[in-house]
């Protein structure tokens, strides 16, 4: 018997256990590659930022310290292993996080491993990370479906992208960040599904839930990607498997033709829910701080008259003092302030937003500063190792994306908006290219979503707080490194239906 080869370059005998078979091997193999990378021959991780105590209050009574007792407790080594301290004498500022939904699975996890209790081991967080990576990689290798070398190539790209420490070393620390990286890599690949047809489209939208789920509720700065989310959603359109009898009249009967039309528009009404309780959850005291640190930081800390700018804002010129320092400096000054504290009421992004748009220049420079900060990639406390000889303080592993994006640091912003403008058109053409239900429309409809990610997220971290912009960028750095894997994949799969 001989075998006929299909428009996707596979001959008919290997378009379902080879694909598979092959998926499943290097899905084995990327989770293998990420716990040797994570853990030997020392393991890394992150090293504690002060932001994780607001997640780490919420587990228990009691504070959460580090197991090692002598060792810093922050920024200079990753630190795994944590128990419960002294009873916590002051409130613990919550952020709202689903991050805060793990960190409790871990901490049952090293209950029943270890017996003791309320003790919180993050090296499950590796373990889950090396797991959800293999079978992320598992998947999209499934997606190609051209020859062997090509499905190896792209998924080793794939994996050097979510395995860099940039992103993996979140997986060992207790930030919100954690659940928003899980969420973009999940989205990223369900929207490739959604592309497709029938049975594929419905797994998609229901990973595609799951996934929109954890990315807006990781963090605060992460709702705006509601409106890239919805706008994905209202233009998916779900299609029938042609040679699926059952579900094509599903699908022809007007009930059900009612049905796979509205799901996506239901979905993207639905995640209004979890963007409200973030927004509702919010701390009240931050919602004033984010928006004052745009003014001090953003505007007032490079200005040539800080305080002419602070009178043109209507707000006390007794503020001056603070420009260009954030709202936690000097032991929280600027937060016990009188004048402050009387005056927060007026520290809103409409305030700040009139004065960037009557200073176009400050906008500018402002948009400068985070492009550096995406340049850098990856903050000083990331890829960090645990205590012990060898090793200085915030010393790191190699990244190889931080390695490359910081050759663009110079030009970085003009790089970043002609890099931007290039993947957008290559997305649309690609996806002109492909047939509906195509593997090249789907992968190109996914770089065109990642790629609005990416610009969202810039936008959002740049003019939400102006401040730690490395820290608040790392979804668009992921989502932008994402989209050329993508785009990638487009390019190099069939442009007809399969």
């Amino acid at each position: 018997m001989t075998s006929q080869r299909t428009s996707d370059g596979q001959s008919s005998g290997e378009r379902v256990w080879p694909v598979w078979r092959s998926s499943v091997v290097l899905g084995v193999l990327a989770t293998v590659a990420m716990v040797l990378h994570i853990c030997w021959p020392r393991p890394v991780g992150q090293a504690p930022h002060p932001d994780g105590d607001r997640y780490l209050c919420q587990l228990n009574a009691h504070s959460m310290v580090p197991r090692d007792a002598a060792a810093p407790r922050y920024w200079d080594y990753a630190l795994f292993q944590w128990i419960p301290g002294a009873e916590m004498d002051r409130g613990c500022i919550q952020y709202p996080s689903s991050q805060v939904w793990i960190l409790r699975v871990f901490v049952k996890l090293t209950e029943w491993t270890t017996g003791s209790s309320g003790a919180l081991d993050l090296r499950w967080g590796v373990v889950s990370f090396a797991v959800f990576v293999g079978l992320a990689v598992g998947l999209f290798a499934a997606m190609v479906r051209r020859d062997i070398w090509r499905r190896i190539g792209l998924s080793a790209l794939l994996l050097l992208v979510v395995g860099d420490s940039t992103f993996a070393s979140y997986s060992a620390g207790p930030m919100g960040e954690f659940p928003g990286i899980l969420g973009v890599v999940m989205v990223c690949l369900a929207s490739v599904l959604l592309g497709r047809r029938g049975l594929q489209q419905w797994v998609g939208l229901g990973a595609f839930a799951m996934g929109s789920g954890l990315v807006l509720t990781s963090k605060v700065q992460a709702v705006t990607l509601v409106v890239p989310l919805a706008l994905f959603l209202g233009a998916t359109s779900m299609r029938p498997w042609p040679d699926r009898s059952v579900l094509r009249t599903v699908q022809a009967s007007p009930s059900g033709g009612w049905r796979v039309k509205v799901a996506p528009v239901l979905l993207a009404l639905g995640l209004l829910a979890p963007t409200a309780w973030m927004l509702d959850s919010n701390p009240e005291q931050f919602r004033s701080v984010n928006a004052w640190e745009l003014i001090s930081v953003g505007i007032l800390g490079p200005s040539h008259d800080p305080a002419g700018d602070l009178a043109e804002m209507g707000l006390p010129g007794a503020l001056v003092r603070y420009a260009g320092k954030t709202a936690c400096d000097d032991n929280c000054a600027t937060l016990n302030d009188p004048v402050w504290r009387e005056s927060r009421g007026r520290f809103t992004y409409r305030v700040a937003g009139e004065f960037l748009l009557r200073h176009p220049g400050v906008a500018l420079d402002i948009a400068q500063v985070a492009a550096q900060d995406f340049a850098t990639a990856r903050p000083g406390y990331l890829g960090s190792f645990p205590p012990g000889p060898g090793h200085a303080p915030q010393e790191n592993d190699l990244s190889l994306l931080a390695s490359g994006l910081q050759l663009f640091r110079p030009h970085a912003l003009p790089v970043l908006l002609v890099s931007w403008g290039v993947l957008t058109a290559c997305a649309v053409r690609l996806g002109r290219s492909g047939q509906p239900g195509s593997w090249r429309r789907a992968f190109a409809g996914s770089a065109g979503l990642m790629l609005s990610f990416s610009v969202v997220q810039f936008l959002t971290a740049t003019y939400g707080e102006a401040i730690e912009n490395t820290k608040h960028l790392v979804l668009a750095i992921l989502a932008f490194a994402l989209t050329l894997v993508m785009a990638l994949a487009a390019r190099l799969s069939a442009p007809t239906r399969t």
